[in-house]
């Protein structure tokens, strides 16, 4: 236990070194990123958007329980990286896992512009890496069936409240069928236990019916106000926000969340739980 707990403590000290050399470079000259380049392997002489790319991927590579794979793109140039401008951000991966038990098969975020708020983010101990324009983008993320299971009783999603009353997710029952397009979700409501499947036509609005019809929702209204709470669900990830915009399913068992992301603040990587 004593080791375990020192390995995690050097981890995390890394990490910490990191994110601080990070954060000092946005407001050191363009030197600065330079010579914490030439302390990456594979550097020659980087630009800034390389050196922060490279920074954040062995940043984000300590904070996952694991992985597949990291990639992380940033466009930056000097000018507009020493007043805390990015020109766009690409995260991509595979077999993620969060320390919160968020999982997913691959995901692939994208967003354009945005500033820094450089005074916020030299604050002793500050949460959060505070955008004073938000940024905006697009993700895919691919569940398999044990990934929309995880997804639904996490903190951050875990209950539906609902006019009707709340709806308690369950990890039971969590299932994707490519065939039918559907994916399938059990829950709690009105001290029952009711099954679901969630579906979207192209061009069509999402749709939730029960799975055996008429059971606990004869007339539709849970299956109309889950399918409402669905295409206005904002999953906050510490400021990245992620809005459901299309569903999407692939063969075998992949099920496809389109969504459209706004960042009003980057996820401290040291604090994060999710």
């Amino acid at each position: 236990m004593g080791d375990q707990s020192m390995r995690l403590g050097r981890r995390c000290s890394f990490a910490a070194i990191l994110l601080l050399q990070t954060l000092q470079l946005c407001v050191t000259p363009v030197e600065g990123f330079m010579q914490l380049g030439m302390q990456l392997p594979g550097f020659g002489s980087p630009q800034p958007g390389e050196v922060l790319s490279r920074v954040a991927e062995v940043g984000l590579k300590l904070k996952l329980a694991r992985h597949r794979g990291v990639a992380i793109d940033v466009t930056a140039s000097p000018g507009k990286i020493l007043a805390g401008g990015v020109e766009g951000v690409k995260v991509s991966g595979a077999e993620w896992a969060s320390p919160g038990r968020l999982t997913c098969k691959s995901l692939d975020v994208s967003v354009g512009e945005t500033v820094v708020d450089l005074p916020k983010l030299l604050t002793p101990f500050s949460p959060q890496i505070v955008m004073k324009v938000p940024a905006r983008g697009r993700a895919e993320i691919v569940f398999n069936a044990q990934d929309w299971g995880n997804f639904l009783v996490h903190p951050l999603v875990g209950r539906a409240t609902l006019p009707l009353g709340e709806f308690r997710f369950s990890r039971l029952g969590a299932a994707v069928d490519a065939e039918r397009q559907c994916a399938s979700f059990a829950g709690t409501w009105r001290g029952a236990e009711v099954r679901m499947e969630l579906s979207q036509a192209p061009g069509e609005e999402v749709q939730v019916r029960e799975a055996a019809p008429g059971a606990a929702d004869p007339e539709g209204e849970l299956g109309r106000a889950l399918a409402e709470w669905f295409a206005t669900l904002d999953v906050n990830l510490d400021g990245a926000h992620f809005f459901l915009r299309e569903i999407r399913f692939a063969r075998p068992g992949a099920l496809r969340l389109l969504l459209a992301v706004r960042v009003d603040s980057f996820p401290n990587p040291i604090t994060t739980s999710f």
